[in-house]
């Protein structure tokens, strides 16, 4: 499934963009430009149905498989007879053919049409400049630049499959899959919880799991975590993000920190801090809202701990103006511009003005940024 390499020496930049923390590249297919998660946490590449329509492909398998959220997903694996990143020219790749459009509602800005798999990955060492929004794809790995500061961890990668990570929280030591296919820090299981009645944490209501085969409303946690330890690399007071049934993952919210090597020859990832990870804490708005582009609207998307309820906002309910500004009859273009230029703005301020409508009526929401974590509450049961 892993394929092979047109040429056979290379040394290629390739720029990305970095986006709500996910990494997105830009391939060719047979002369076409698509946009690419680059995932490795995703076993196999995966390429968007509408996408498959238009290019030439060798058929292995046909079949339905349950996903995360126990629908059944039509998939079809495939080999593609080339596909180009960054002037790297992939052959045979082995890859997935699945519908992907359920994305548009999160990013239709920015359309997902494939994923970047970890078999495509190991067909040469990379770099991932985190703060340069750079990735770097060689078959010589002293093309690479590491500084005497880096972490090097023995990643026992095997020929295929998810590269698996020691982590170690409070009490419970674990693999976490090195997923840049999360835009969390480390996510895992909220059982932790169970185990470790120890750790405050706040909990919030709303969509989670976002996946090729949908999403799920479902309380999630932040735990702040005195101390843990990611691949050997010993931290103090982060917080992670648990959700039931979760798998284990480390993602890009923790990467970020640092300039991503992999050097598949010693079998090795290189971890060459750029930002120090210092003591964590959590602001935010009672409320978190966001676009929905199937239908050009912002939505209460979650709410922390039981303001929703309190408050009686359904989620899911339409914000018509934020801080001021009408925003209920967005073009998908002007939904875009606002969300993607202004919204940042707002974000950063202190207080945020919304007008939500709550069953026919236009309710007015003042909401301060709050200090979530840490706070003074020890909590010793999940709601």
């Amino acid at each position: 499934m892993q394929g092979t390499l047109k040429e056979s020496v290379f040394d290629k930049e390739i720029p990305f963009e970095y986006k709500e923390g996910l990494i997105f590249v830009k391939a060719r297919i047979e002369g076409e430009t698509y946009n690419f998660i680059l995932d490795t946490g995703a076993d196999v590449t995966v390429l968007d149905a509408a996408v498959a329509k238009r290019i030439t492909y060798k058929k292995v398998l046909k079949s339905k498989v349950e996903g995360s959220l126990k629908k059944e997903l039509s998939t079809q694996l495939v080999t593609l007879p080339a596909l180009n990143l960054g002037g790297v020219e992939y052959i045979d790749t082995g890859a997935i053919i699945t519908d992907l459009s359920y994305f548009k509602k999160f990013f239709g800005c920015f359309p997902i049409q494939g994923i970047i798999g970890i078999n495509l990955l190991r067909k040469g060492n990379l770099q991932i400049d985190y703060k340069n929004k750079v990735l770097r794809l060689t078959n010589d790995f002293s093309n690479l630049k590491v500084s005497n500061k880096a972490h090097i961890v023995k990643m026992n990668s095997k020929k295929n499959g998810s590269i698996l990570l020691d982590v170690a929280l409070g009490n419970k030591r674990t693999k976490f899959i090195f997923d840049t296919g999360s835009n969390g820090k480390l996510t895992t299981d909220s059982k932790l919880l169970e185990t470790n009645k120890h750790l405050t944490f706040v909990s919030k209501k709303g969509t989670a799991n976002i996946s090729i085969n949908g999403a799920s409303d479902v309380t999630l946690y932040k735990a702040l975590v005195p101390e843990l330890a990611v691949a050997g690399i010993a931290l103090q007071n982060q917080i992670i993000t648990l959700k039931p049934g979760a798998a284990s993952l480390v993602g890009n919210r923790f990467f970020e920190n640092y300039t991503l090597s992999i050097h598949w020859e010693k079998d090795e990832l290189i971890l060459d801090p750029v930002i120090s990870m210092d003591n964590e804490i959590l602001e935010a708005y009672e409320l978190t809202i966001r676009p929905d582009y199937t239908i050009n609207k912002i939505l209460v998307h979650s709410a922390w701990g039981d303001f929703s309820d309190k408050h009686n906002i359904p989620l899911g309910a339409e914000v018509t103006e934020i801080n001021g500004k009408k925003v209920s009859n967005f073009t998908q273009s002007e939904l875009c511009e606002f969300w993607n230029q202004e919204m940042s703005g707002i974000k950063s301020s202190s207080v945020m003005r919304l007008n939500i409508r709550c069953n026919g009526d236009n309710r007015q929401f003042t909401l301060p940024k709050k200090k979530l974590l840490p706070n003074n509450k020890q909590n010793n049961s999940l709601k």
